[in-house]
């Protein structure tokens, strides 16, 4: 929508563990155990030791993300404002693209009253 900050707050998921992963015909919402919801609704990028796959529909990348389950957050990071990059125990990191669609949200994170929204 605007870019990804540069200074994200990294608090809201790191040391989070991936709890839930729901599925829409348009998004991903990953819930985690410290409350945190991460609704996602543009490409992704997902990396394991043996593998590197692009995604451009909720439905495939929500399939893959339940590998993701039970792990924690070691790091998150906003690569040059234009993604969020995010890795999981066991090296398994989402790489989540700004869609630079002005009229739609790429993603959203909400823990209580803290809204992120890019």
């Amino acid at each position: 929508m605007n870019g990804v900050p540069s200074q994200i707050d990294s608090k809201l998921l790191v040391g989070a563990k991936l709890t839930q992963v729901c599925t829409g015909l348009h998004e991903v919402i990953l819930h985690f155990d410290n409350g945190t919801t991460l609704t996602i609704e543009c490409n992704v990028t997902a990396c394991t030791a043996d593998s590197v796959d692009e995604f451009s529909e909720s439905t495939t990348f929500g399939k893959w993300a339940v590998i993701a389950l039970g792990k924690k957050i070691r790091s998150m990071e906003s690569k040059n404002g234009k993604s969020l990059l995010i890795t999981f125990d066991d090296d398994i990191s989402i790489e989540i693209h700004d869609s630079n669609a002005p009229n739609y949200e790429s993603f959203t994170i909400q823990n209580g009253n803290t809204i992120v929204i890019v």
